[in-house]
């Protein structure tokens, strides 16, 4: 551990003088990017790169001047006990100083920029539009830049959605669609905002820690451990990506299976002795290979894969909580 001293000490005193810089050459700035946030960010601030997109299915048509009025009075005026808005990263957009990535409100922002009728010409729509042509039309959304010097999100909207090929009884449904930078937040923070916007539980399973606990030496195991262990990914960061490196130039693909249940997943588990994580991920890997084979070319024999968890005590708000 010793070697990395000096190298960390360096880094911190050189951030300490940039944060004395900050203050009093660039006072517009609000606060530095934090580690995991930072990590998601593209080189540069208007690429696509870590975004989400979610899709929510409305009853009826919906109004972009309503869902306006309730954004700026429900989120982005919402403030903590201490004052502090708690969706403040909704209106910053970052930008770099002397190599460090910084928040930085944007003075001009204006709810309808980020709130408003579905009109992308890069990636169009039908109307009306339906499962097929959103799938279509996510993938292009993905790749697509934001503006730059404006926070990365938007809530569009479209009037006409068949949830349905056939509807029936005169039924009408509206799409709402937001798409995000994950630097700004999670997916459980997103799901946090709808809750309060729309005023509804949007119910989700809750994160639960296993409740193994670590015995004194098991600390200890793994303070001598760590270094052996932080090795490990090393064999698979120097090889590289087995799966080609993503190109903001070609589309992405993008597909959704039928719904399937818990009990399934679980049935699999039991029959080969394995954890629920391993089936979803033989399930995503045979997802891969199919479509390789599909297009008549020959599955790698490793596939590079990563999953992501919810940790438990998710703090709310703007926050990547993982």
């Amino acid at each position: 551990h010793l070697i990395f001293t000096p190298i960390l000490l360096a880094a911190f005193v050189y951030r300490a003088l940039v944060a004395l810089l900050w203050k009093s050459l660039r006072p517009n700035l609000d606060s530095f990017v934090s580690e995991f946030d930072l990590s998601l960010l593209a080189n540069i601030p208007d690429k696509a790169f870590s975004n989400f997109i979610m899709c929510f299915v409305v009853s009826g048509n919906i109004s972009e001047n309503r869902i306006r009025e309730m954004f700026q009075e429900r989120v982005i005026n919402l403030k903590d006990s201490k004052g502090n808005l708690i969706y403040k990263k909704l209106t910053q957009y970052w930008t770099t100083f002397l190599g460090f990535a910084f928040w930085k409100t944007d003075k001009s922002f204006t709810i309808s920029n980020h709130v408003r009728k579905y009109d992308y010409e890069d990636a169009t729509l039908p109307t009306p539009c339906d499962e097929n042509s959103l799938k279509e039309v996510i993938a292009q959304l993905l790749m697509l830049p934001w503006k730059r010097n404006t926070s990365n999100w938007e809530v569009l909207l479209v009037s006409e959605y068949r949830r349905k090929l056939k509807p029936e009884n005169d039924e009408h449904y509206s799409l709402v669609l937001f798409r995000f930078d994950h630097a700004l937040l999670d997916g459980i923070s997103a799901v946090g905002l709808f809750r309060i916007l729309f005023q509804s539980p949007f119910l989700i399973p809750n994160a639960s820690r296993n409740g193994k606990g670590q015995s004194f030496w098991d600390k200890i195991k793994f303070m001598f451990l760590f270094p052996y262990e932080a090795t490990k990914p090393l064999p698979v960061l120097l090889r590289g990506r087995y799966l080609s490196k993503l190109n903001p130039t070609k589309l992405c693909a993008y597909d959704s299976s039928e719904s399937i249940s818990v009990g399934t997943i679980k049935k699999i588990k039991q029959k080969h002795g394995i954890d629920y994580e391993s089936v979803l991920h033989s399930a995503v890997n045979g997802g891969i290979c199919q479509i390789l084979e599909l297009l008549m070319k020959t599955p790698p024999k490793y596939i590079d894969m990563a999953s992501t968890l919810a940790m438990p005590d998710h703090p709310g708000g703007a926050n990547n909580h993982m």
